[in-house]
């Protein structure tokens, strides 16, 4: 029975090991997607709720409801990415150069990704409002799907792509740096 044990806690623990950035990666995006809905939801509930009329955009007239959700959206989605950038530079990959100049373009890169995304988070939804008369918070979780899997491609081919100056994933569990 003990041998069993021994056995599952060392093929778990070379599992994390070994897919220590995609869980981490899963971990934080879920962390995300808490603090965008934890901006949005007073937001939408307490702040904006009933503040707008019927809006027309590209054509196309929202309702107070979609309107409110597109406002709110893009509040969250800033907050969200501002959040997302720290953690996934320092917890997920591991990068930890600080040198002005590298991480500025690494911000304004991951910042820049993070726009394709988030276009489709701010005004997916709305449409999906407008279009199908489906709840805010069901369309809100749709798009959180498709951007998180969005997110992750960008982050990890391009903004956070393996360097020198990345840590190992072994010196990332023991927080030693090379």
């Amino acid at each position: 029975m003990k041998n069993t044990v021994r056995k599952t806690v060392s093929l778990i623990k070379s599992l994390i090991l070994k897919y220590r950035e995609p869980i981490i990666y899963v971990i934080m995006g879920v962390c995300t997607t808490l603090v965008n809905y934890c901006v949005y939801l007073p937001l939408s509930r307490f702040v904006f709720d009933d503040v707008f009329g019927n809006v027309t955009i590209f054509s196309h007239e929202f309702t107070p409801e979609a309107f409110n959700a597109l406002v709110c959206n893009a509040i969250a989605w800033t907050v969200a990415v501002i959040f997302a950038f720290f953690v996934n530079k320092y917890l997920v990959f591991g990068d930890f150069r600080n040198k002005e100049r590298g991480f500025a373009f690494q911000f304004i890169t991951f910042v820049s990704s993070r726009a394709v995304s988030g276009i489709i988070e701010v005004f997916t939804p709305s449409l999906i409002i407008a279009v199908f008369s489906a709840k805010d918070i069901v369309a809100k979780i749709i798009v959180s799907v498709i951007c998180i899997v969005l997110n992750y491609l960008f982050s990890k081919f391009i903004v956070f792509a393996k360097n020198k100056t990345s840590i190992t994933d072994n010196d990332a569990i023991s927080g030693k740096k090379k």
